[in-house]
């Protein structure tokens, strides 16, 4: 596969995630409420999160590979450098930093307070 159509197949994997969870941004059983739960909606939540943000990390270091930066050490360092070379908004940064934190998170099945959870996935969308 070309560079070009992994970054294609890439954005559209990100795309398909984004969409399945603004299936839950504001509803009653929203986001917050789901990772705060327990069950099968609670799962398909927290890995459409964590895909997404993979995603986002994998995009990011391809980017920092085209532009000759060597690759960090962590996953929330890939969204500080992208600032860095001026390639991502600097307004934005620390939140996505936090979103590299926040996979972290559902990658190890760390357990979270639900108010700690659903701030985060706030904070995350920038409400």
């Amino acid at each position: 596969m070309t560079p070009d159509a992994v970054i294609g197949t890439k954005l559209i994997h990100l795309q398909g995630r984004c969409a399945f969870l603004r299936r839950y941004q504001g509803k009653r059983r929203g986001a917050r409420r789901l990772l705060g739960g327990r069950g099968a909606p609670k799962l398909a939540v927290e890995r459409a999160f964590q895909e997404a943000i993979e995603a986002c990390l994998d995009l990011g270091r391809r980017v920092l590979i085209a532009v000759g930066v060597p690759l960090p050490d962590t996953n929330r360092e890939v969204f500080l450098l992208l600032a860095r070379q001026g390639l991502v908004p600097e307004d934005r940064v620390e939140r996505w930093a936090d979103m590299a934190g926040f996979c972290n998170v559902l990658v190890h099945a760390c357990q979270l307070p639900p108010a700690k959870a659903g701030g985060l996935s706030s904070r995350i969308a920038g409400r």
